[in-house]
């Protein structure tokens, strides 16, 4: 057969495989050559080559000869130390009678460029009249386009937020009037009115609720107690409504009494010599007023002095908590609020400025990491700073981001791409569909790359 009446039939390529495994690209393929008819004194060279535009990447060949063409190549390389007209091969095959597919892998550096390249097997035949004869070039397969990231745009939700203060305001003994000039009082008022004045202040928070919840020591009578730190509460809510001038229907005030959980973490936590009776009493007696008898009887009243004066002041408080909610804003006013209070910002809002500038920009980049920094348990904000690393080249802190969002529909498209990345294009598929189905036009694209590459 001549070169040039010679078509693709002859030589057959099957088991086709191409994917990046961290920094190297694989390539894999067999060659069925059964049909291959060649002249005795002829040779036939099949070369790999991956190219995409002006960038090419040669692979080593495989060279099939003829009886005699083997038998001048031997003898030429041992007399003459010649090298084959065509250089050194993956492997040389002499035509026989007994024939078997050929299996080609190759592992070489990953570029860029590669993605979207396409492999050929150029094919070129010597030893005949038409020495060096270019034949056609057998398209093999293509290595799916550069994967997009995706960054998800978050929900929009209500902003609705919380702040704890707590105030270890001072009575007198068995007192539930409020002195602010009484002790440290004044300083622990002055915590509470900073927090109101942050609130009340900004016309773009709305106040909804002041919960107020008094503790009390455990010394003393249970129900007293009881009774005490409510009043000491309501104490605390009445000097707010006529300081502050604070409407009455955004309180509510209630009890824990005696702290007895406080009180077992903070001895737990000392080195007073019987902590271990103390735990066990706490953990053993159910009724609080039999509890603080038995530890008031231990070694003589000693141990129960030292709680008097270390660990129960600690445990008389007001705890504070203030409900508000914080007005939508448009993108322009965010940008404002994004220099001066960029935790008033919800997910949605951050990503809506971001929304304006170029996807990758630094810009775009920054209000993405601020993001992460204000809601570091968001899936969101895990999604789409995997995508900037993606973006980047950076797939071992994608991964990071990802590992405690493997099952979350969010991340499904950017965890596809890590396993391309990583190389099990099976498992990419997969997560390429769940994230299709949720309406991800960056996981369409990819699957079909993939549909398109190992059709």
């Amino acid at each position: 057969m001549k070169a040039k009446d010679r078509n693709n039939d002859d030589i057959r390529i099957g088991n086709k495989d191409i994917f990046r495994s961290g920094n190297y690209l694989n390539i894999g393929f067999s060659i069925d050559y059964s049909q291959l008819n060649i002249g005795a004194e002829e040779q036939m060279m099949l070369r790999p080559i991956l190219i995409n535009g002006l960038d090419t990447l040669r692979l080593p060949f495989v060279l099939f000869t003829g009886k005699i063409r083997e038998k001048v190549n031997h003898r030429q390389k041992i007399l003459y130390d010649k090298q084959n007209v065509f250089g050194e091969p993956y492997r040389v095959i002499p035509l026989t009678e007994d024939r078997s597919d050929v299996n080609y892998t190759a592992k070489v550096n990953f570029k860029n460029w590669m993605y979207g390249s396409k492999l050929y097997l150029m094919r070129k035949i010597s030893g005949c009249a038409e020495c060096n004869k270019e034949l056609g070039a057998i398209p093999v397969m293509q290595f799916h386009k550069r994967p997009l990231a995706y960054f998800a745009v978050p929900f929009s939700e209500p902003k609705v937020r919380e702040k704890l203060v707590v105030a270890r305001l001072n009575f007198h003994q068995g007192s539930a009037v409020l002195n602010p000039e009484f002790d440290n009082n004044a300083i622990e008022l002055s915590t509470i009115n900073a927090v109101i004045d942050t609130i009340v202040g900004d016309t773009a928070i709305v106040p909804q609720l002041i919960a107020l919840t008094g503790y009390a020591s455990p010394e003393g009578n249970f129900s007293y107690n009881t009774r005490l730190s409510e009043k000491r509460a309501e104490a605390l809510k009445h000097y707010l409504i006529n300081k502050r001038s604070i409407n009455e229907d955004l309180f509510t005030v209630g009890s824990e009494s005696e702290d007895w959980l406080s009180v077992r973490q903070k001895v737990d936590s000392s080195e007073i010599p019987l902590r271990n009776e103390i735990i066990s009493i706490i953990d053993m007696t159910d009724h609080p007023d039999a509890r603080d008898e038995k530890i008031r009887n231990l070694d003589g009243g000693y141990t129960y002095r030292y709680l008097l004066n270390n660990i129960y002041p600690l445990l008389r408080r007001v705890e504070c908590k203030f409900q508000y909610r914080i007005m939508p804003f448009t993108v322009e006013s965010g940008k404002i609020i994004l220099k001066y209070k960029p935790e008033q910002l919800n997910m949605n809002e951050l990503y809506q400025i971001a929304s304006t500038y170029s996807q990758g920009s630094s810009d775009f980049n920054n209000i993405i990491e601020i993001s992460y920094d204000l809601y570091p348990q968001n899936v969101f904000a895990h999604n789409n700073m995997a995508a900037i690393a993606i973006n980047n080249g950076d797939y071992i802190q994608a991964r990071n981001y990802l590992v405690d969002f493997e099952n979350d529909p969010v991340v499904q498209n950017n965890l596809g791409v890590l396993l391309l990345y990583e190389g099990d294009w099976k498992k990419a598929l997969k997560c390429f569909e769940e994230a299709e189905k949720n309406g991800c036009k960056e996981a369409s694209y990819n699957r079909n790359e993939l549909m398109l590459m190992y059709k």
